[in-house]
């Protein structure tokens, strides 16, 4: 994949999640999140079965809630989620470091030192980034 694809990759997924957080964005970061990534993935001549599986995975994990009343055992679960879909492609740092870096960010954004610095659409952005990170990762 050449750096103009990974770069829009890494756009198309930041923006996509952060829309997705706002009221009626749900199916763009449930269901266009995931075919979007599929699509860039098949037009780059990955196996069409390898791109399917990401695809329904990332979506199963992408409905899962981690909002307030979610307990931080759940949102880890869930981050990590976020990451393993991309196995079917290989191993990468980033199926590690990312739940762990959305983890932090989403904890920083929720304190009292930071929250005004450090809002929740930033949060939302760098998930949706960090999901594209992994991705791009796992395929090399």
């Amino acid at each position: 994949m050449s750096e103009l694809w990974m770069t829009a990759v890494l756009g198309f997924s930041g923006v996509a999640f952060a829309i997705g957080g706002m009221h009626g964005g749900r199916v763009l970061r449930r269901y266009l999140l995931p075919l979007g990534l599929a699509l860039a993935l098949l037009l780059n001549a990955f196996p069409l079965w390898r791109v399917a599986t990401y695809a329904v995975a990332l979506s199963f994990a992408l409905h899962l809630g981690y909002g307030d009343k979610a307990s931080w055992w759940k949102k880890a679960l869930v981050f990590a989620l976020y990451a393993i879909p991309s196995l079917v492609f290989g191993l990468t740092i980033w199926q590690v470091f990312s739940p762990v870096i959305m983890l932090l960010i989403m904890f920083i954004s929720q304190t009292k030192t930071f929250a005004d610095d450090f809002k929740w659409k930033l949060v939302e952005f760098n998930i949706g980034v960090l999901i594209a990170c992994t991705l791009l990762g796992a395929i090399k």
